[in-house]
């Protein structure tokens, strides 16, 4: 089946924001169902065409690059990573050639130096750019139901804001920093990380004792630790779920990015290397293509194998310094 390549007939000025879109994996795609469901006129591009074609027959418009997609006015891009990032807009001219009217929204999972480096290039060359990463995974963007989380100049996100709250359930505008909105990324994510390896740990605990996991989720989901992101990882680690949607090898780079952004900013943050560290070996054990919350259950499984693991020299705290909010 072919992908058209064919723009709308004419530009839209009122209504609906005419958006373009650059990527179409997983998130992108379901972004780009949303904005369409919504009636925004879409333009799109993917390297790989077979990505388009459904939502080709759906109403959008296909174009083979990347710059003939921001002929909109908001201009979203939604790749993999860094690399992806840096190839295609800094190993070009791109920015340069970016309409001036047009919005530049990067929505993808970046590290908050490239995240800077976005800003910086956009700004020399007098171009519009907002940083607006998400919370959420696909099906919820299919709903409008994700976390925006927007940061640039202020009249550049109002204009954007028509399409953000197509997709989001709430739009959370952090300052006029694009970076910013980068790095709530990265340390909210650093913190759901901590919640799954903390998970793993304690229903390793639980496990060597005797206790039921199920048992000792029950009690926590009903006292002070019932927060949606323990009952979401606790209840997929008891059920002992094999649903992917984020793989741990994508995990991992989350992961990576928070002890990427400490170095940067001379911040200390060793649970960050100690959870990178945990990731590699179940990666090195073939759980890359698991669920990244399938690491709770990686490592209540190697708690039950103390030869796995050195033996932690015994510090009891003295007494007088026990938690006393515990």
């Amino acid at each position: 089946m072919e992908v058209s390549n064919v723009r709308p007939d004419a530009p839209v000025t009122r209504g609906p924001s005419r958006v373009g879109m650059i990527g179409l994996g997983r998130m992108g795609a379901a972004i780009a169902s949303r904005l369409i469901d919504r009636g925004h006129p879409l333009l799109l591009h993917d390297v790989r065409a077979e990505a388009m074609v459904p939502l080709v027959a759906r109403g959008a418009c296909a174009v083979g690059s990347a710059a003939e997609a921001m002929d909109v006015d908001v201009l979203i891009t939604m790749v993999p990573d860094d690399r992806a990032v840096a190839a295609v807009w800094l190993d070009s001219d791109l920015v340069r050639r970016l309409p001036s009217a047009t919005v530049h929204v990067c929505m993808a999972s970046i590290s908050y130096e490239m995240g800077n480096t976005l800003a910086e290039v956009h700004a020399q060359a007098t171009r519009r750019y907002v940083a607006a990463p998400l919370f959420g995974r696909p099906f919820l963007a299919e709903r409008g139901e994700l976390d925006v989380i927007a940061a640039g100049d202020a009249d550049a996100i109002a204009s954007c804001r028509p399409v953000l709250d197509s997709i989001g359930r709430r739009v959370f505008e952090v300052g006029s920093i694009p970076a910013h909105a980068n790095l709530v990324k990265i340390a909210r994510n650093f913190l759901v990380a901590n919640v799954i390896e903390s998970l793993g740990e304690a229903f390793g605990l639980c496990a060597k004792g005797g206790l039921d996991k199920a048992r000792f989720l029950e009690v926590l989901l009903d006292t002070s630790l019932a927060a949606p992101a323990y009952r979401y990882y606790g209840e997929y680690c008891v059920a002992r779920s094999r649903e992917t949607l984020l793989p741990m090898r994508l995990g991992l780079k989350d992961v990576e990015l928070a002890v990427v952004a400490a170095e940067a900013l001379d911040a200390h943050l060793p649970t960050a290397a100690l959870i990178a560290e945990q990731m590699r070996a179940a990666i090195s054990e073939g759980w890359g293509d698991r669920d990244w919350a399938a690491l709770a259950e990686w490592v209540g499984e190697r708690s039950a194998r103390s030869s796995d693991h050195a033996a932690v020299p015994k510090h009891p705290l003295p007494i007088g310094a026990r938690d006393p909010f515990r």
